[in-house]
């Protein structure tokens, strides 16, 4: 959120989701046997979650009212795109939910909320989902 209304309502917001690149990858190793090469598997899988990610991000702008809302879907490492978009759009605090996942995940995965909180120069606000 970039600034603040008068009666503490962001003036603007930026839903961010990012395509998590590892996971992607992980989920096209295991198709070579399926006639297609991993890669072009990959691509597939890439380009699908964008598109459903940017749909989402849709929903939830047509939400929101009182606030300029941009969206922005990423690909890659979340930590790191959650913190360069961040930076770049001048963004005064974090909102993200948190899945919690169990600490078997965790060291497999990375938590990424963790990571968020380790990283931001700005306030993070961690929504638990039950």
């Amino acid at each position: 959120m970039k600034e603040l209304c008068k009666h503490g309502v962001a003036a603007s917001v930026v839903l961010l989701h990012v395509v998590n690149k590892k996971r992607v990858e992980a989920m096209a190793q295991g198709v070579a046997w399926a006639g297609e090469t991993a890669l072009e598997f990959e691509e597939e899988i890439k380009k699908r979650l964008i598109e459903e990610a940017a749909e989402k991000l849709e929903k939830m702008k047509g939400e929101l009212s009182k606030a300029e809302v941009k969206t922005v879907v990423e690909y890659g490492s979340p930590v790191k795109k959650i913190i360069e978009v961040t930076e770049k759009e001048g963004i005064s605090l974090i909102v993200m939910g948190s899945h919690g996942r169990g600490r078997f995940e965790e060291l497999l995965l990375g938590s990424v909320s963790e990571g968020v909180i380790r990283f931001s120069k700005v306030p993070v606000f961690i929504v638990k989902k039950i």
